[in-house]
């Protein structure tokens, strides 16, 4: 509703009656001229009303005024009407005075009178508020800080039919609807501080439309705000403005809610010569959005003329209590871009950083042991196991999930009977302490086929790890309808989250492949004692029952330092094939699961026969990388695979035939030997193969 604005000043008679001065008659096809009092050569504008209640605008009119045959003020249309008058010299609301000078002339030109300073009237300061009492809440309305190269400016070009959005700054977004081939060309102008335009700009922002452009706004968003500043009660006044450089077209501001209906806040068009602010104060109706706080938003909507340059600056809109105009709110470009914290929040959380869980970014996880399709495990009900590096995967129900890899990198679950399950990660002593010594927090990027219920928790121990070889165990014994776990293997202390409460969530589904996040912080010991005494953390995501067919991808789940949660930072394959590596390494190749008889040449450790026939030979240290603990027998094992025949012994392709016995000894993190006794067609400088697995992983 752009309200009636008290600056316009009428007569107050209902209608404007010009007589000839001498005869008395209608002042047929007379004419009235419109010029500064202070300076008579200058023409002035007067307006007309147009609109209809509660949306009105106030249109110039043509200087000089021809009247009608009746000798009454009329538009271009022959209508009757009223003239309005702006005595001010800008429309800013600190404008100051400019009366009118009026001459009139019968239509052969003959002057009948003249009026000066009129109206007589003073600046109406009760109708003008200072912004003492209100903030804009228009986020970077000097265009401060834009998007693209402010030195080279943007040029958007389009052909065809349809709209195109761009985000020009942060805050605006600049739409195009076009059919044909077009450009638009979008500047930021860095103003002099001599210009000494309204309220001081530092920079305004022109859009220069070419051809074939049938709509251009420009549009800010308030998000989660259905409906702000209707009336709820009280008056529900929004006063807006705007700046516009000289001689600009049509330019109209709307207040566009998510749902309901909109509402025009002003239209302007600066005819003057220099840059004027145009202010205005509407009234809204009564809230109808049906939106609510998580999704409604209002949309701020400047639709731009769809030809020519159009230059702008010192955008407002705001809340105020009464019919009143507001001066802009000037404040400096650091402030401006202290209040976009609002834009850049969600952009840096988004910046992804390391995180403390291995392999958990699951489309670069190498799953070496079982690959990365894995059938469900027939290991009995609330029992653990691995399925994936550095994974353990509880089930409540035998033979419950199998696991693949989604077309998304995502680490796949699919309930093979209905189950509950949870993941589970292990993180060794050095990193445990440093992540109980600090704040922490989790991300969980996924999505479901069905919605979800699920927990993150974190938790410590100060003794050793239950053995998924050994009753297929790990820290959770049984979980709560809520995925959090309600019973455990071991002796385990839960980290607290500084009163928040457990994190429980919803996966949800997605209309794409593209995951959900799920962020939660405030993990934090508080300087508890025993913080350097655990031996190992373990994360736990659990989740409710799952329906025999229903799936839920996984990812990326991140544990990381601080408060701010992201997914967790990107690495190479090769990094995290490494890092892997540190708990679980093999000889076969990538994507390639241990077995025997898989075929020379697949990465197998290859070294030459030193003893002849029956003799035993060894060969030296064979592991590439350093491992968390020596896989031994209480952490894990070596095991040996003839890579081209059934069993566990070095082949000999030379011969073509199979060692009778093999064996790994002097087994450390940094490595083992191969040994064993050769077949009786074995000779000094055979070729002798071996696959191996070394296994290491936390819980074994």
């Amino acid at each position: 509703m752009a309200g009636l604005d008290p600056r316009y000043i009428t007569s107050i008679e209902l209608e404007s009656f010009f007589i000839d001065k001498d005869s008395g008659e209608p002042l047929a096809n007379g004419m009235v001229y419109f010029w500064e009092n202070s300076d008579r050569i200058v023409p002035k504008l007067v307006y007309e009303l147009s609109g209809s209640p509660p949306n009105y605008t106030y249109t110039p009119l043509p200087n000089p005024i021809i009247l009608s045959n009746t000798g009454n003020f009329q538009d271009s249309a022959g209508n009757n009407i009223a003239v309005y008058y702006f005595p001010y010299d800008s429309t800013s609301p600190d404008a100051n005075i400019q009366l009118y000078y009026i001459s009139v002339f019968n239509a052969d030109g003959v002057e009948q009178f003249t009026r000066e300073a009129w109206p007589n009237t003073t600046i109406d300061t009760s109708a003008v508020l200072t912004n003492s009492a209100f903030n804009n809440q228009i986020s970077n309305p000097q265009f401060a800080t834009v998007l693209f190269n402010a030195s080279t400016g943007l040029t958007i070009s389009f052909s065809g039919s349809g709209t195109t959005n761009v985000v020009i700054a942060p805050g605006w977004e600049l739409s195009v609807t076009y059919t044909g081939t077009g450009t638009v060309i979008v500047a930021q102008n860095s103003v002099s501080g001599v210009s000494q335009y309204p309220s001081n700009p530092p920079f305004t922002l022109s859009v220069t439309a070419g051809a074939n452009i049938s709509a251009l706004t420009l549009t800010q968003t308030l998000n989660n705000t259905p409906d702000i500043w209707s009336p709820d009660g009280s008056s529900g006044y929004v006063a807006s403005s705007i700046t516009l450089a000289p001689l600009s077209s049509i330019i109209s501001m709307t207040y566009t809610p998510s749902t309901g209906s909109s509402t025009l806040l002003l239209s302007a068009n600066n005819m003057s010569g220099s840059y004027a602010s145009f202010p205005a104060t509407v009234q809204l109706a009564t809230a109808s959005s049906t939106d609510t706080g998580a999704t409604g938003y209002v949309n701020i909507v400047i639709a731009l003329p769809v030809s020519g340059t159009t230059t702008l600056t010192n955008v407002q809109v705001m809340g105020v209590s009464s019919n009143t105009l507001v001066t802009y709110d000037e404040t400096t470009p650091q402030e401006q871009i202290n209040d976009l914290f609002w834009y850049y929040k969600p952009l840096q959380d988004y910046k992804q950083t390391p995180s403390y869980l291995v392999g958990w970014d699951f489309a670069y996880n190498p799953a070496q042991f079982l690959g990365t399709s894995v059938s469900a495990i027939a290991s009995g009900a609330n029992t653990s196991n691995y399925y994936w590096d550095q994974t353990i995967i509880f089930q409540s129900a035998t033979s419950g999930v199998a696991t693949s890899q989604a077309s998304s990198g995502a680490l796949r679950i699919t309930a093979t009977n209905t189950t509950q399950f949870a993941l589970v990660q292990y993180l060794p002593q050095a990193v445990a302490r440093k992540v109980l010594n600090q704040r922490a927090c989790v991300n969980i990027a996924g999505l479901a086929s069905n919605a979800i219920n699920g927990t993150v928790s974190i938790w410590y121990t100060k003794s050793t790890l239950p053995s998924t070889i050994a009753g297929n165990n790990s820290i959770v014994a049984t979980l709560d309808s809520t995925g959090f776990p309600a019973t455990f293997n071991g002796t385990w202390t839960q980290v607290p989250r500084s009163g928040l409460g457990n994190a429980t969530f919803t996966i949800g589904t997605s209309s794409t492949t593209e995951w959900n996040d799920y962020r939660f912080n405030g993990w934090d010991l508080q300087g508890a004692s025993d913080a350097n005494a655990a031996t190992f953390v373990a994360i736990v995501v659990g989740f409710a029952s799952l329906a025999s067919t229903h799936t839920v991808d996984i990812g990326s789940i991140s544990l990381q330092a601080g408060d701010i949660a992201t997914r967790p930072a990107p690495k190479t394959l090769n990094e995290t094939l490494s890092d892997c590596q540190y708990y679980y390494q093999k000889s076969f190749l990538p994507g390639t699961v241990p077995a025997s008889n898989v075929g020379l040449g697949t990465g197998e450790y290859v070294y030459i026969a030193t003893k002849a026939s029956t003799a035993m030979g060894i060969t030296s240290a064979v592991i590439p990388l350093t491992m968390y603990a020596p896989p031994t027998s209480s952490t894990g094992a070596v095991t040996l695979y003839n890579p081209a025949s059934t069993g566990a012994q070095i082949y000999d392709s030379t011969q073509s035939v199979s060692f009778t016995s093999s064996f790994s000894a002097h087994i450390s993190n940094n490595g083992f030997i191969v040994g064993g006794t050769g077949n009786s067609s074995t000779v000094v400088g055979d070729i002798l193969n071996i696959h191996w697995t070394a296994d290491c992983r936390l819980g074994q």
